[in-house]
């Protein structure tokens, strides 16, 4: 009876493993997913404001260089980009030089607008690491209760 009792218990466990692994599996693709797409969208609506980081020879002072020399001459296309872009003094003059500062403000609110999605599909695409990896830990545990299960009813 005990006996039988344990098997029916491995068999339960490894089973629910099986169900965690799969519920794993699913959230690590929508997360890879999430990445992906969110990547795309940053990168496609950046592209078409059409902004090329300032040159080499333009970044006068070092902040400017630390902050955009990495990105020097390049088009704005990840979300990375506008971050270090937004918070330079140049952005903000030019936001003062506009017709009003509505225009300046709105400039930077959609550059870190840009940066946070960019973030939060880094974020989903290394969430979704640690998920595939523990589905895969999950199933090669739940095989191995299935076969002592086995192993202890014969």
């Amino acid at each position: 009876m005990l006996k039988v009792m344990r098997r029916t218990l491995n068999r339960l466990i490894s089973w629910m493993g099986l169900f965690i692994a799969l519920v794993l599996v699913v959230a690590g693709g929508l997360l890879w997913w999430a990445n992906s797409f969110i990547s795309d969208q940053v990168s496609a609506q950046l592209s078409m404001q059409n902004i090329t980081m300032p040159a080499e020879d333009q970044l006068e002072t070092d902040a400017q260089k630390q902050a955009l020399g990495k990105y020097a001459g390049e088009p704005m296309t990840t979300g990375d980009q506008p971050k270090a872009y937004a918070d330079q003094e140049k952005v903000a003059e030019l936001g003062q030089l506009r017709q009003t500062l509505f225009m300046g403000n709105t400039l930077r609110g959609l550059l870190l607008n840009a940066y946070a999605f960019g973030t939060i599909g880094k974020i989903a695409g290394i969430a979704s690491i640690p998920s595939f990896v523990s589905a895969a830990v999950m199933v090669l545990l739940s095989l191995l209760g299935l076969r002592h299960a086995k192993a202890a009813h014969s």
